[in-house]
């Protein structure tokens, strides 16, 4: 059995984003660090999909911080393409 999570990550036109949302700005402690915190309530957590997200995801520099954080905790990213 696994899982597959949806991770909260900024989007371009969401007035009311979740709590704990990540944000391109964000550092890759804090990043690493909700990772890390994820992996740890879904022990058998695999992979991690985008809820929402068009704002980070364009972001190339903080998609590569929120890659190191995957491959360390060994998941694999399902973009949910919400940007065309």
């Amino acid at each position: 059995d696994f899982y597959m999570v949806h991770l909260p990550l900024a989007a371009m036109n969401y007035t009311k984003p979740e709590l704990d949302t990540l944000n391109p700005s964000d550092s890759e402690k804090r990043i690493f660090k909700k990772i890390q915190q994820v992996k740890k309530d879904f022990k058998d957590l695999k992979f991690i999909n985008n809820h929402t997200g068009s704002l980070f995801t364009s972001d190339e520099k903080a998609m590569k911080k929120l890659y190191k954080a995957f491959e360390k905790e060994e998941l694999i990213f399902v973009d949910s393409k919400t940007i065309a």
